[in-house]
């Protein structure tokens, strides 16, 4: 049996502490976390929720530091991935499987 939680921890090199983020809006295993500099946010992209099935998201999460929270975008690719790879340029995702 997995165990999943929410729990986003944020870390700031200024203070060299950790906080409580924004929790997750549901349970993600193997999602792909991108860097989007330019649009000064990231994103989880993809994943799934347990072993048992073999549903994949399509989705992606990006999280908005300024406003410290997360903003879902469904079906944000054709298939739905895990135990991938993806990569920003600007502020688009290129996710690979």
């Amino acid at each position: 049996m997995h165990f999943l939680n929410r729990l986003v921890n944020i870390y700031s090199l200024d203070t060299d502490t950790w906080r409580e983020g924004p929790r997750l809006p549901y349970d993600l295993r193997d999602a792909h976390a991108v860097h989007m500099e330019s649009a000064g946010s990231f994103a989880l992209v993809g994943g799934y929720v347990d072993g048992i099935s073999d549903d994949m998201y399509k989705n992606a999460l990006i999280f908005d530091a300024e406003t410290v929270s997360w903003t879902e975008v469904t079906e944000a690719m054709q298939v739905g991935r895990r135990s991938h790879v993806a990569v920003a340029v600007d502020a688009e995702i290129f996710p690979e499987c």
